[in-house]
């Protein structure tokens, strides 16, 4: 079905937040606050989901890596879309102490006893791994997971959703909401997809899970998570699901995912990664669009209607170094999105695009390793998560035919020589020379904007008098 391409401005000078003014300094272009897409159907799906969200509840899951795994940016979008169209409940809490490793700002999480661990970066994680992207197991008696919100849940009715195995191997455990226990023994647990649900009333506080004595053949009891939904209700659930150092392919390593993934039934999924792909090599590696392709398939097997949301890393910049691969990796997405049906969050033109990170960290907004952000970063952050949500649904609402695509914008070419080297009494400089051998598809357009370059300095620097090329090919890239 073809739409109108819109483009929407706002001017930068009167734009304002609950956090203050925003410095203009920023280069905020609030031109790029929507979620883009190519086929209206997206757009009205996730205008269907909004309308009905009081009596179907709209769930998301925010993958990505160091900031989601934190809950910086997501505990905004998720307070400003719960605020906006009712709570649904908290979504997914993890044991990150037993997992060794920082717990999320709105609760602590430690433990007691022996705990394996393991996370989606590693090459061949000891454990299988869930939806979370961690998984932790415990195999004595007396083994506690503990978590303490800062913020209580308030007072409600929740269903309580544990992820785990369910066989005759499983530990009785008990389950512990403020002074109320809950007792699970293994002959006792009905469970036919490995979730064990029940319900509590009341406000949150603390929560405890402990294995106990009583089954024989007990040998383990894996831990991939913890749900907390309101019963009965619609409104948004925001399952922040991040792991530090993740790159996109982590998400491929998920084994138990597929299954826990229909318990809790995602209907937009934000796959919301690319800094730990491009910060140290400053390249794109060849596999990775293949690795985007299989993790969209993923989750379009388990919901053929799920709306993926691919998103652009912010500007970056590495040992003085600005990743100058940042626009590619923002053009790469948005045709896999084009390609894939899927959604596009252009952050990197939104933040400011190429350069602006050193005034980010200036104006207190990124950190001096201008790579995370500081808190009020993560938080503007997560507002324009909100605001480009927002945005979309009331554009798709008035216009159900309506395309959204904004151009990209154009940055001067940066580059950097290698230093000169001093070997004796002579001087000589380093060379580096990057090939790229041609695939089926390939045309001298397509790798000339995948490197940055222009297909006359590519026939230059080969030799070619046309723009023939074929296949296994080798070409040197200027």
């Amino acid at each position: 079905m073809k739409g109108l391409c819109f483009l929407f401005l706002l001017t930068l000078g009167s734009i304002s937040r609950s956090y203050g003014q925003i410095p203009p300094e920023l280069k905020i272009d609030s031109t790029y606050a929507f979620l883009q897409f190519y086929d209206s159907t997206l757009g009205s799906r996730l205008v269907n989901h909004l309308d009905n969200v009081q009596n179907d509840e709209l769930v998301i899951f925010h993958y990505g890596g160091s900031h989601i795994q934190a809950e910086r940016p997501t505990t905004i979008a998720r307070k400003k879309l719960q605020d906006k169209f009712g709570n649904g409940g908290y979504g997914m809490i993890f044991n990150y102490g037993a997992a060794d490793t920082y717990s999320s700002v709105n609760y602590s999480s430690t433990f007691k006893g022996t705990w394996k661990f393991a996370k989606s970066y590693q090459s061949a994680p000891k454990i299988p791994l869930g939806v979370c992207g961690m998984a932790v197991e415990g195999n004595t008696i007396g083994a506690e997971l503990n978590f303490k919100f800062k913020i209580p849940i308030p007072q409600d009715e929740y269903e309580i959703v544990i992820l785990t195995d369910v066989d005759s191997t499983l530990f009785d455990f008990q389950v512990t909401i403020d002074t109320s226990v809950f007792l699970f023994k293994n002959n006792e647990i009905q469970s036919s997809n490995n979730a064990i649900k029940f319900n509590w009333i009341g406000p949150i506080n603390t929560l405890q899970v402990k294995l106990i004595e009583g089954n024989p053949n007990a040998k383990k009891f894996p831990f991939y998570g913890m749900s907390i939904e309101k019963v009965n209700s619609g409104g948004v659930v925001y399952h922040s699901l991040g792991v530090g150092a993740a790159p996109f392919k982590s998400v491929l390593q998920l084994e138990k995912m597929p299954e826990q993934a229909k318990i809790l039934n995602p209907d937009i999924v934000f796959l919301d990664f690319g800094t730990n792909d491009i910060l140290y090599t400053n390249t794109i590696d060849p596999k990775l669009s293949d690795q985007i392709r299989k993790a969209i398939q993923n989750f379009k097997s388990i919901n053929p209607d799920v709306i993926i949301v691919l998103t652009s890393v912010q500007d970056l910049n590495y040992k003085g170094n600005f990743i100058t691969v940042g626009p590619l990796f923002r053009d790469l997405i948005d045709s896999l999105a084009k390609e894939q049906n899927c959604m596009f969050w252009n952050w990197y033109d939104l933040s400011g695009g190429l350069g602006t990170i050193k005034t980010w960290n200036e104006k207190g907004y990124a950190q001096s390793d201008y790579i995370h952000l500081t808190d009020k970063g993560y938080e503007l952050k997560g507002d324009w998560i909100y605001q480009s949500i927002w945005n979309t649904y009331n554009k798709c609402k008035e216009d159900p035919k309506l395309l959204i695509n904004v151009p990209h914008r154009n940055y001067d070419a940066v580059t950097f020589e290698k230093p000169k080297t001093t070997q004796g009494t002579g001087t000589s400089v380093t060379k580096t020379t990057k090939t790229y051998k041609v695939k089926q598809g390939d045309t001298l357009s397509g790798i000339a904007k995948k490197y940055g370059t222009t297909v006359a300095k590519l026939k230059t620097k080969n030799g070619l008098k046309s723009d023939m090329i074929k296949i296994g090919q080798t070409l040197k890239i200027p």
